[in-house]
């Protein structure tokens, strides 16, 4: 009986012991990271009206690499649930810049600065960072709607990236940003794919594909 006894105050004690251990947490690392205090800095010193979060969504720490979004300002259209005015924005070793600006009010019409490319950022060009931003929900379309169009304007990015990402050029910011570089109006084959976008649901791809259409007849010239 008395074996018994024990037994069970062992098991008793097992369970409480058990539940008092830290948790772990199977979440991925940008869930349990924090922004790092240099770009809450950034953030604070824009003074957006009615700051509400800023999130995380993406955190590379051994890249010293941080792809953050704040929202603020007033909610709008409320009644079918509220959305509200963003930035997304890009923190890689000593420098901070935004990405994207969404203001439908166009408080921050001229926000600067805008992230500076340049030549080192290699992770901002590698696979890892769009596969590693389209983990999170969102990642996919910050990916398109802000980095692709920051990198095919910043003349610092390397031309086998722009090869690499010519396949959004159906993205009409990108596509003709694109369409200014050397190494892609000079290459009959991307434009001619791009030159035969067309899409009836599309019809931003027109003006790709005008554009493209041109100056490959004039390569043909």
């Amino acid at each position: 009986m008395k074996k018994l006894l024990f037994l069970a105050l062992a098991f008793v004690v097992l369970l409480i012991t058990s539940g008092c251990q830290p948790e772990t947490s199977s979440e991925p690392n940008t869930k349990r990271a924090s922004i790092t205090p240099d770009v809450n800095d950034f953030v604070k010193s824009y003074k957006f009206p009615k700051l509400r979060e800023k999130t995380l969504l993406l955190n590379v720490p051994e890249q010293d690499f941080q792809v953050f979004q704040i929202q603020y300002g007033e909610g709008r259209d409320c009644e079918a649930g509220c959305f509200y005015h963003f930035a997304i924005g890009l923190k890689y070793n000593n420098k901070i810049g935004w990405v994207l600006i969404k203001d439908y009010d166009d408080f921050n019409k001229n926000i600067s600065p805008m992230y500076n490319v340049d030549s080192n950022d290699k992770y901002l060009f590698s696979n890892d960072f769009s596969s590693g931003l389209s983990i999170n929900p969102w990642g996919e379309d910050v990916y398109q709607r802000g980095f692709l169009p920051l990198l095919a304007k910043d003349p610092d990015t390397p031309d086998e990236t722009i090869l690499k990402i010519s396949k959004f050029m159906y993205i009409e910011e990108v596509g003709l940003a694109m369409l200014e570089r050397p190494i892609i109006y000079k290459n009959k084959e991307i434009l001619t794919w791009a030159a035969n976008l067309s899409y009836p649901d599309h019809y931003e791809y027109a003006k790709v594909s005008s554009k493209a259409q041109k100056l490959l007849n004039e390569l043909k010239d």
